[in-house]
C-alpha cells in the first residue's frame, strides 16, 4: 500500500461580521470514501445559477467491488461542512454489467406553492456488450432515489451522457451515438424524442455542452479537409422556440483532446480550454474565437483534466476578449510516477495537494449555506486518487462568507448586493445594498431570458445601505434576476416570483 505524503488537510480563517474583522477563505479537506472496493469519477451538480438558498449537494460516482458495478450517491451537508457518512446506492449490477461515468444536474421549480430541488443522475451502463443511457431522479420531498429507467436503447452504444438544468423541472440530457451528439428533454411527466445536437466527421468525437437559463452552447471535435482534429462549436435558443445556430469553426493547435467550456456563467462568451502536445508536453490550451493560447505556458510540466468554476456572485463586467476569467482552476500535474492537483482562487488562493498515487478526475460544484452568524457560499471540489491502494474519493471545500465586511469606523468595505427579502415573494419585495464609496449605481430587473423589464435606480449615489422595492404585482410568477452595478462591481441575485 502506498504511503500518503502529508499535506495540508486543514487552513482555517475566522468568519465574523463585527467590526474590524477581515475574511479569508476557510479550506477542508476530506477523505469522504474509504473501504475495500474501488470509487471513481465524481460529480458534483453544477447548476446554472446561485440559488440562494440553502441546499445540501448530492454527489455521484462508480463504485466498484469484486462482484458488483453500482452508481452510488452521498449528500454534502452544508451546516457541519461535512459530507454524510451514509452512501445510497442508486443503481446496481454484475461486474460484467458495467455501469459508468454518471453526471448530474440540480433544479429549482414551484410546486403547490413551494419550492422544491429536483436532482437528476445519468449514467451509462453496458449489456451484451452495447452500452446505454439510464438515469433517477430525487426531489427534497423524497427520500430515495428513483429507481433507474432507460433514457436510449438498441444495438448501438450510447455514452458520455451530460445533464443540465432547462426550464422548471425539466433538464435536457445529451449523449453520443457513434459520431452524433444527441439530446432529450426529461420531465417528471414525459421524454422528448431523441433529436441531433452535432455530428461529426470524426469518429472518436469528443464534446462539451453547458446550459444557462434558456441559451446553452455545444463544442464538439472533428476533422478538416487536411485530417487535422478541430473544433466546431454552436448555440442553443430555445426562445421563442428550440433551435440551432450554424455551427462554428474554433481555432486550436495540434492533436487537440478533451474540450470543455472554461466558464459556465455565460455559454455565448464562453472561451473552450483543450489538451495538446502541440510544444512536445501536454499541456491546457484555450481557444477564444480565432485566439489560442498555452494557458499554463509552462514547457517543462505535462497537464491534464482542467477544470474551471466562476462564482455567480463575485463578477465583474468582463469584455468579451477577458471572457476567459474565473475564479477557480483545477488542473491535474503529471510526475512520473504520480499525479497532483494544483488549485487556483483568483489572486488569493494558490494551494497545491501531492501525494503518491494519482489524483485525478476532479469536478467543481457549489452550496449556499446559512449559518446563524452569517451566510456563506461554499464550493466543493472531489477527486479520485489511489493513494491508499484502492481509488476512493477525496473532497477540498472552500467557504466564503457573504456577509458585509467593516473597518473600525463601521463603513463597510465591500460592494454588495443582498438577498432580497422575502424570497420568493408575492406580489412585493424589499432589495438591499451597500456602497463603501460613492458611485453611478443601477439596479435593473430582468426574466429568465435576460431581458430588461424594470429600472429601479439610475443614478450616482454616496456611500451607505440603500434599499429599493420591487412590485412584481403586473408580471407571471417565475424567476427573476436583479443586477446591481456600481462602476466596475455587478453582481446578480435570483428572485422568485410566486403567485
Amino acid at each position: 500500500m502506498k504511503k500518503i505524503l502529508s499535506f495540508m488537510s486543514f487552513l482555517f480563517a475566522t468568519f465574523s461580521l463585527s467590526n474590524a474583522q477581515t475574511w479569508t477563505p476557510f479550506l477542508k479537506t476530506d477523505t469522504v470514501t474509504a473501504g475495500e472496493f474501488d470509487d471513481a469519477h465524481p460529480v458534483v451538480y453544477h447548476s446554472s445559477f446561485n440559488s440562494g438558498m440553502e441546499n445540501n449537494p448530492w454527489m455521484v460516482f462508480e463504485r466498484r467491488s469484486n462482484t458488483e458495478s453500482m452508481i452510488t450517491a452521498k449528500r454534502f451537508i452544508t451546516n457541519s461542512t461535512a459530507w454524510d457518512t451514509s452512501v445510497t446506492i442508486i443503481s446496481s449490477s454484475s461486474i460484467i454489467e458495467e455501469q459508468r461515468m454518471p453526471d448530474l444536474a440540480m433544479i429549482e421549480y414551484s410546486s403547490t406553492g413551494k419550492i422544491l430541488r429536483r436532482t437528476l443522475a445519468a449514467w451509462q451502463e453496458k449489456a451484451d456488450s452495447v452500452w446505454n443511457i439510464y438515469y433517477s431522479t430525487i426531489t427534497d420531498d423524497s427520500v430515495t432515489w428513483s429507481n433507474p429507467l432507460p433514457l436510449t436503447s438498441g444495438t448501438s452504444s450510447n455514452t458520455n451522457v451530460r445533464v443540465w438544468p432547462f426550464h422548471d423541472s425539466t433538464f435536457i440530457v445529451s449523449w453520443k451515438n457513434n459520431n452524433f451528439v444527441l439530446y432529450s428533454l426529461l420531465s417528471p411527466s414525459s421524454i422528448t424524442p431523441s433529436e441531433t445536437l452535432a455530428v461529426s466527421n470524426f469518429d472518436s468525437l469528443e464534446y462539451d455542452l453547458v446550459f444557462t437559463y434558456s441559451t446553452g452552447a455545444i463544442i464538439w471535435t472533428e476533422r478538416d479537409t487536411a485530417g487535422q482534429i478541430i473544433f466546431a462549436q454552436r448555440y442553443i435558443n430555445t426562445y421563442p422556440s428550440f433551435s440551432l445556430t450554424e455551427p462554428e469553426t474554433l481555432t486550436a493547435r495540434g492533436d487537440i483532446s478533451n474540450p470543455r467550456f472554461a466558464s459556465y456563467a455565460s455559454p455565448s462568451y464562453g472561451p473552450v480550454l483543450y489538451e495538446s502536445s502541440f510544444n512536445g508536453k501536454h499541456s491546457i490550451y484555450l481557444a477564444n474565437g480565432q485566439d489560442t493560447t498555452n494557458f499554463l505556458n509552462d514547457p517543462n510540466t505535462d497537464y491534464r483534466n482542467a477544470r474551471t468554476y466562476t462564482l455567480p456572485f463575485i463578477t465583474k463586467p468582463l469584455a468579451k476578449s477577458d471572457s476567459y476569467a474565473f475564479d477557480l482552476f483545477v488542473v491535474e500535474r503529471i510526475f512520473a510516477n504520480d499525479s497532483s492537483l494544483l488549485f487556483e482562487r483568483s489572486t488569493t488562493l494558490h494551494d497545491t495537494l501531492r501525494s503518491t498515487g494519482h489524483n485525478r478526475d476532479a469536478c467543481i460544484g457549489s452550496s449556499f449555506i446559512h449559518f446563524p452568524q452569517y451566510a456563506s457560499y461554499g464550493v466543493q471540489i472531489v477527486w479520485e486518487s489511489n493513494r491508499s491502494g484502492r481509488t476512493h474519493i477525496y473532497s477540498r471545500s472552500i467557504l466564503m462568507p457573504l456577509g458585509d465586511v467593516r473597518d473600525e469606523s463601521g463603513v463597510t468595505k465591500n460592494f454588495e448586493l443582498s438577498q432580497n427579502f422575502p424570497n420568493p415573494f408575492n406580489p412585493s419585495t424589499v432589495i438591499r445594498f451597500q456602497l463603501p464609496t460613492a458611485a453611478t449605481v443601477s439596479l435593473k430587473i430582468f426574466d429568465v431570458l435576460g431581458r430588461e423589464i424594470q429600472t429601479l435606480i439610475e443614478q450616482k449615489l454616496m456611500a451607505g445601505n440603500y434599499s429599493a422595492s420591487w412590485d412584481g404585482k403586473r408580471f407571471a410568477s417565475g424567476v427573476y434576476f436583479c443586477r446591481l452595478q456600481a462602476g466596475d462591481f455587478v453582481q446578480t441575485k435570483k428572485l422568485l416570483l410566486l403567485k
